[in-house]
């Protein structure tokens, strides 16, 4: 029961900076970072869609997902299998895309995103709870 609270603690934690920057995407104002880097050059870069959709949108979904299949695995447990697979190989895609990312900031932009890493270091503690479930 505690892994469970874990995993909706840190995917509401990953929820809401995803969220927060896809509110600040669509306002006037520039999103101000944390730590003095450039979020908007970031956000804002090509990088930031995939498949039609904002990177914050791929995460919002990403962690309203997991929410929804370990909700399900805890209420209907003969899913519970099926729905840590499903948390396993999506936690994994984000975590690749996650690491991929922060590449592009680091060596491609040069420029850095707080939201963004601190998002990256979310789905690492994310990721790390999917293998202590195993």
């Amino acid at each position: 029961m505690l892994l469970l609270v874990n995993f909706f603690a840190i995917a509401a934690l990953g929820f809401a900076f995803s969220y927060h920057i896809y509110l600040k995407q669509g306002s006037v104002k520039p999103l101000v970072c944390l730590f003095g880097s450039n979020c908007d050059a970031v956000i804002g870069s090509k990088w930031g869609v995939r498949c039609g959709l904002r990177n914050e949108v791929w995460a919002m979904l990403f962690y309203v997902i997991v929410i929804i299949a370990l909700l399900a695995a805890y209420i209907i447990p003969s899913i519970a299998p099926y729905a840590v697979i499903l948390v396993m190989v999506l936690s994994a895609i984000a975590l690749l895309y996650s690491f991929y990312l922060l590449g592009i900031q680091m060596f491609v932009l040069k420029q850095s995103c707080s939201y963004c890493l601190i998002s990256t270091l979310v789905v690492v503690v994310f990721s790390i709870n999917v293998v202590l479930l195993l």
